[in-house]
């Protein structure tokens, strides 16, 4: 009985490692596959449990198969722990997983058919009293096999280079696991199977192995965080990442690659990483490939940043941003580089359409600003014409009168003086009379061009009305006032108008004969030139202490102070013209 009580004891351990697992885990897919992995093994113990109890030989023959057939798939569960453990799932794809399934599912199969008793002979109360055919051997030899195959893996991924430290221990004791199962198992076989007619029965050898195993097991997934549902989500956003990824150890090998990079890089993970292979992989082509490989394999500090051309079927070319940064450990030491590529077509077409659309807006706001300063001409060109004489070119009679009343308050504050100079043209009607409008325009022109260059920069002169012209002269007293006006009507008298007298009739002939076809001859233009001179009479008023009160009555005080200054124009029309009249202003 004691016998029972060892596969009981080594049932309830495995019984116990399989619930640990999955409480302090999260339960995902891949936790499913354990589970039917860790079910085998427990079968076994808890088999050899039944065999003990059960006494028809049928239902022994069935419990026996049913064990075998879990110890043939155990075999074929390792090799694909041993997959996973080592990194190499991407080698088996599911179409070759399915064919190195093939072997354990058939050597299934013929255990629970047992044909002609070739694996079974007759049953006993126990495994080691049974006997075996040749097909036992050839399960043992199928277990073997995938054993073998998954210590070379392991064996395989200790001894490569590019395994990290930590990694390599997770394989070492995982490996060790699986060679206490191994061992076991060679010993059970030996033991009560091959000396089992010598009486050296030694029962739970095999259940042993499978317990110690299983203890492996358990602590390889929990320090290699196989199961853990936050390494699962981490590699599900690393796949799922639109930029290609490559991590490189420290010793130059690949160490892992997410979805996008796979179909581009022309190695695998364990595979020694060659930047320059990758790059004409892609066909990427660039002025600072050489730099970029160079400072790369020189495995520099710094982040490196470079953009490619790569072809493409959909456009001519894709632009593909490939950095490559350095892995920084906790002592602030290189640990390895992380390679990305990122298409950067989509951005650098919107750059491109965003450059267009801004030269298209910078000709469109210099033609705003060309039409804005155009407008602004014109507006100033209206605002000159509003307050302006179109045929001299003075400043009108609003004007005056508006500035006047603008600067009256700041002359009043400080009590300053004020004059203003009120003048005609002596008898300008004759002079239209005997020579024509034309005549007196341009003898308007030249009087108001006289006048104006001999005023200061202060003054204003504006055209009050026909042939009457005015001078406004703040801060001028009346000597200053008076001496200026004289100086303005000798200015006049002595300036002189170049005159042809044939002017007059050939511009009364002209709409007529230009009508008619007619053409003058240069002989009748060419008349004799005669010089017109013109004078004026001036009325000078001058108010030397503008009052504040005057000020803000502005309206009434300049109409006095026009008409003062017209009342001394006539006296001076009224003394014989070309002289100049001056009046203080009595408030």
């Amino acid at each position: 009985m004691i016998g029972v009580w060892i596969e009981f004891a080594n049932y309830l351990i495995l019984l116990v490692l399989f619930v640990l697992v999955f409480v302090r885990g999260s339960f995902t897919t891949l936790h499913r596959i354990y589970l039917l992995f860790h079910m085998f093994m427990l079968n076994w113990p808890l088999g050899q449990t039944v065999l003990y109890m059960a006494e028809a030989p049928d239902y022994r023959m069935y419990i026996m198969k049913i064990m075998f057939v879990c110890l043939a798939v155990l075999g074929y569960g390792w090799f694909v722990f041993a997959i996973f453990l080592t990194g190499r799932s991407y080698v088996y794809n599911k179409p070759r997983l399915l064919f190195t399934a093939i072997p354990s599912i058939l050597t299934a199969c013929m255990v629970m058919i047992n044909p002609s008793d070739w694996f079974i002979q007759e049953t006993g109360t126990r495994l080691t009293e049974a006997s075996y055919g040749p097909l036992f051997w050839l399960l043992v030899a199928v277990l073997g096999g995938y054993m073998a195959r998954a210590i070379g893996l392991m064996r395989g991924a200790i001894h490569t280079g590019g395994v990290s430290a930590q990694l390599r221990k997770r394989l070492q004791m995982a490996l060790r696991g699986l060679m206490l199962f191994l061992v076991f198992g060679v010993i059970d076989i030996f033991v009560n199977v091959i000396f089992e007619s010598k009486g050296h029965v030694v029962p739970g050898l095999m259940s042993l192995g499978m317990t110690l195993s299983g203890l492996y097991f358990v602590i390889a997934i929990q320090r290699n965080r196989l199961f853990d549902l936050v390494q699962f989500a981490q590699q599900d956003v690393f796949n799922s990442m639109s930029s290609g990824i490559v991590v490189v150890n420290e010793q130059g090998n690949v160490a892992d690659i997410n979805r996008v990079m796979q179909p581009i890089m022309p190695f695998r993970v364990g595979d020694k990483f060659d930047i320059r292979a990758m790059l004409s992989t892609m066909r990427a082509v660039s002025e600072q490939t050489e730099l970029f490989i160079e400072w790369h394999e020189a495995n520099s500090p710094e982040r490196l940043e470079m953009e490619v051309l790569v072809p493409s079927f959909t456009t001519a070319k894709r632009h593909v941003v490939v950095v490559s940064a350095p892995i920084k450990a906790n002592n602030d030491e290189t640990a390895g580089r992380i390679i990305t590529i990122q298409d950067v077509t989509d951005y650098r077409l919107l750059m491109e359409e965003t450059r267009r659309q801004n030269e298209t807006l910078q000709v469109q706001n210099q033609e705003l600003l060309k039409m804005q300063d155009e407008l602004s001409a014109a507006n100033r060109k209206l605002e000159l014409m509003a307050v302006t004489d179109s045929l001299t070119g003075c400043f009108n009679r609003r004007y005056l009168l508006s500035r006047l009343e603008n600067e009256l308050p700041s002359l009043a504050m400080y009590s300053k003086p004020v004059a203003v100079l009120l003048f005609d043209i002596d008898l300008f009607k004759s002079v239209n009379d005997t020579y024509g409008h034309l005549a007196g325009d341009m003898i308007l022109v030249q009087t108001a061009e006289t006048i104006r260059t001999m005023l200061g920069p202060n003054d204003v002169l504006a055209r009050y009305g026909g042939e009457e012209f005015t001078v406004y002269m703040p801060g001028a007293d009346m000597k200053h006032a008076t001496e200026a006006a004289e100086r303005i009507r000798r200015a006049v008298e002595c300036s002189e108008l170049p005159w042809n007298e044939d002017i007059v009739e050939w511009n009364r002939r002209s709409e007529l004969e230009v009508a008619a076809g007619s053409e003058f001859g240069a002989g009748q233009r060419d008349a004799c030139v005669k010089k017109l001179s013109v004078t004026i009479s001036m009325g000078v008023v001058a108010d030397e202490s503008l009052q504040p009160a005057n000020a803000i009555e502005s309206a009434a005080y300049l109409r006095q102070l026009f008409a003062r200054a017209d009342e001394a124009l006539y006296i001076a029309k009224n003394a014989g013209r070309n002289q100049v009249v001056s009046r203080l202003f009595e408030h």
